[in-house]
């Protein structure tokens, strides 16, 4: 760290701590927590017997950004979004949302296999967008100020 000379400067030096320590421990700790709560929360409820699983959604990443003297901003998203077309069944839905808000999410369903699958898990809701974003809420962030 730099030796500030005024008190500006050294505001701006933290906060390019600050943002470093960000970019580069916390981020990654939120994106394998991330991928961690897609595991358990989308891939672990059960082993699909139709079809086999791409698992593209564990593709997480994320993007900082540095907004002001006082605000950043980091943005975990996953880089593999799931087929929202599958030419076989010949239909279109929102897998994504199906997926966080189970059967009936937007109109759309699981009938790919005509029949009434809303006993099953994987028509059940499996939010992990929601489980996710609560999980961030409760991390202690002052570990990695110390």
């Amino acid at each position: 760290m730099a030796v500030a000379k005024n008190s500006q400067d050294l505001f701006k030096e933290i906060k390019k701590d600050f943002d470093n320590t960000f970019k580069t421990v916390i981020a990654k700790d939120l994106e394998d927590m991330y991928r961690r709560t897609v595991e358990e929360v989308v891939y672990n409820v059960y082993r699909p017997k139709k079809y086999v699983r791409r698992r593209t959604l564990l593709n997480i990443d994320s993007t900082f950004k540095s907004i002001s003297n006082t605000t950043s901003e980091l943005t975990i998203y996953s880089l593999g979004y799931p087929n929202s077309q599958n030419p076989e069944y010949g239909f279109v839905f929102d897998l994504l949302g199906l997926i966080e808000y189970g059967n009936g999410y937007n109109g759309n369903f699981y009938n790919m296999f005509n029949g009434d699958y809303s006993d099953h898990s994987y028509a059940r809701p499996r939010p992990f967008n929601r489980t996710a974003y609560v999980r961030t809420s409760q991390i202690n962030y002052q570990k990695y100020f110390k």
